[in-house]
């Protein structure tokens, strides 16, 4: 970093850079640029999403050219440039300043304002309502709502081992315990008498009771 903000320095044409070092078009919580390509006109590839920025001034060259459906949904103008850094070689030390490209930059269009600005990024890894990124479609992640509920009741979202934590371990155990010698006699007897019938059918109804009863256990503790 330099002054807070993230660079990347890159060798590219026989010529030392310094831009920003992770995509708008991906993230603040995301690698960046660390492993990304370049192409011959001076730009670079945004890994996640294939954005070509250019090392020259920062600017758009390419949005989302592999993906038509993200393009139409998401214009360009969403996503801010990157930004560029002046650098000098002074013997064996690197001077960056830190002041960049975008230090008079306004949004060229009025769809959106909200940039986050480089150095102003969170440091969180990213995740369900932990990333505050401004430049990424990908950043916050929507509240759901029922169609005629109030907008401002957002639905909650039940845990994703709702079922499981919901039960106690001896319940697990003796449930568990129960089924195994219903399935093992019930099947051992079918065999017995050389029932294959009754074995399929045994088997059928055995699976339909266990998810009932599953499904219905853990609609009910999603509801409390």
């Amino acid at each position: 970093d330099v002054d807070g903000k993230p660079v990347l320095l890159l060798w590219y044409r026989s010529e030392l850079r310094a831009i920003e070092a992770r995509s708008t078009a991906e993230g603040y919580y995301t690698e960046g640029f660390m492993n990304a390509k370049f192409t011959q006109d001076y730009g670079i590839i945004c890994p996640m999403t294939e954005t070509v920025f250019s090392i020259k001034d920062g600017s758009i060259m390419e949005w989302y050219p592999t993906n038509p459906v993200l393009r139409k949904l998401t214009p360009q103008e969403t996503c801010r440039p990157i930004e560029i850094y002046d650098v000098q070689v002074s013997g064996d030390s690197v001077y960056v300043d830190p002041t960049g490209s975008l230090k008079d930059w306004e949004p060229p269009s009025g769809i959106r304002a909200d940039f986050t600005m480089p150095g102003e990024g969170p440091s969180s890894k990213g995740g369900a309502d932990t990333s505050v990124e401004g430049n990424n479609v990908y950043g916050i992640e929507p509240k759901m709502y029922l169609q005629g509920t109030d907008v401002g009741t957002p639905l909650e979202e039940a845990p994703e081992a709702a079922f499981v934590s919901g039960l106690s371990p001896a319940t697990i155990i003796v449930g568990t315990i129960g089924i195994g010698i219903v399935s093992v006699a019930g099947t051992g007897l079918c065999l017995y008498y050389e029932n294959f019938i009754a074995l399929g059918v045994f088997w059928a109804v055995g699976i339909s009771v266990v998810g009932y009863f599953a499904q219905k256990y853990n609609f009910s503790s999603g509801n409390q």
